[in-house]
């Protein structure tokens, strides 16, 4: 039921959002500020976002951490002049991070920096500390990309996609229980909480917070916006 379940939200989520609409492509973008952290804003909603009440597998409820910490880490490095820096907050059991992840790869312009927020149960929770002790082998981006494809993960398919990317597969399996990705997923939990993040998939692009599934025309108009307000606000 479960995978029928992900299926099911895969395919909504392709009719849904796979072509632009012509309303998608000649809506203006709205922003509305944020309180915290200051300088940056979020894409007011255009019924795109995985927590709508039609939306199947959406991430669970609004965390209730109170802390507050620095965004720092929200981005691996500054990027170049023209660049635009993304952070990917995402979930492998997440019917539509998978039919925006390769819209992400195609992405011109960008440095992604993928943050896991495995919030639709343990399976979510292995694939993720999986994805993150491929990194320690360098191989996070193939890997997130391989899981992306992978519809019921497990221990055998895990090792297999390690197998395929030239990784150690022992290695792997005892670095998801490494500290670095303990500390990792702990740092994306509190990104998450400080930028308000509720639901997956959701995108911090240059200064502006996405939460949901958008078109690929929607992100092109990100990306350019972006580059014309010029550079992100330093986080502190």
């Amino acid at each position: 039921m479960l995978l029928a379940g992900i299926g099911l939200a895969s395919a909504y989520a392709g009719l849904r959002y796979g072509l632009p609409t012509l309303s998608e492509r000649l809506r203006g973008l709205q922003f509305e500020a944020l309180d915290r952290p200051a300088g940056f804003r979020r894409l007011a909603s255009t019924g795109g976002t995985s927590g709508g009440s039609l939306d199947p597998l959406i991430g669970l409820v609004p965390t209730t951490d109170p802390v507050r910490p620095s965004c720092r880490g929200l981005f691996e490095t500054v990027a170049s002049p023209g660049i635009v820096p993304v952070a990917y907050f995402t979930d492998y059991n997440c019917a539509y991070c998978r039919a925006l992840s390769p819209r992400l790869k195609a992405l011109d312009g960008v440095r992604i920096t993928l943050h896991e927020l495995p919030r639709l149960g343990d399976g979510s929770v292995t694939m993720a500390r999986a994805a993150l002790a491929a990194g320690l082998q360098g191989a996070d981006r193939s890997f997130h990309h391989a899981l992306m494809r992978t519809p019921r993960p497990s221990p055998e398919v895990i090792a297999r996609i390690a197998v395929d990317l030239d990784l150690d597969p022992d290695r792997l399996r005892l670095d998801m229980d490494a500290p670095e990705v303990a500390g990792a997923l702990a740092r994306s939990e509190a990104l998450a909480a400080l930028f308000g993040i509720y639901a997956t998939p959701a995108l911090v692009i240059g200064r502006t917070l996405v939460v949901g599934v958008v078109a690929s025309a929607t992100l092109d108009r990100l990306v350019a916006r972006e580059v014309a307000d010029g550079p992100v606000p330093a986080c502190a």
